[in-house]
């Protein structure tokens, strides 16, 4: 991963932000941390309720929409009820999840309290996940068998004729 800078003409591209960057790239950008959960972790995302409305006017973007709550590690979240989380979490296809760690002012007893929360930034299925792995396998096989010439001044000579 490569971290700032314009790439220059001998940069190689796949050492420019990937795919597996995002939650670092969200960390920066966000001054935030983030949380990302694989494979059997995300088997531990407990629903909690389904089927809220959202409690917005007329003309919101969520207006007639409704949200699930999840939870982990004992925080719960909240989860637009037509994101693909929802369809990839319910269809045991969900592979992968993003979220943006922080906290929140809460009264307890009588006091204002942090406590934490978290934010879905991101997910992957399995079947993304494995077509990814297929195409770096691929991609490998071409860099390892590529056939490697050393430049000499005789050879950008033959070229340049």
């Amino acid at each position: 991963m490569s971290v700032g800078g314009e790439p220059t003409s001998n940069s190689n591209p796949s050492t420019f932000w990937q795919v597996g960057d995002i939650p670092r790239l969200i960390q920066l950008l966000t001054k935030k941390s983030v949380m990302e959960l694989k494979a059997r972790q995300v088997l531990k995302i407990k629903q909690i309720s389904t089927g809220n409305k959202y409690k917005v006017d007329e003309g919101h973007p969520f207006h007639g929409q409704e949200y699930n709550v999840y939870q982990y590690n004992g925080i719960a979240f909240t989860v637009n009820a037509s994101d693909e989380f929802v369809n990839w979490r319910n269809a045991g296809k969900l592979f992968s999840v993003d979220f943006t760690e922080g906290t929140r002012q809460r009264e307890v007893d009588g006091q204002m309290v942090d406590v934490p929360t978290i934010q879905l930034v991101g997910c992957t299925n399995i079947d993304q996940e494995v077509a990814m792995a297929k195409t770096e396998s691929t991609l490998a096989k071409i860099y390892r068998d590529a056939e490697t010439t050393v430049v000499t001044d005789d050879v950008i000579a033959d070229l340049l004729k």
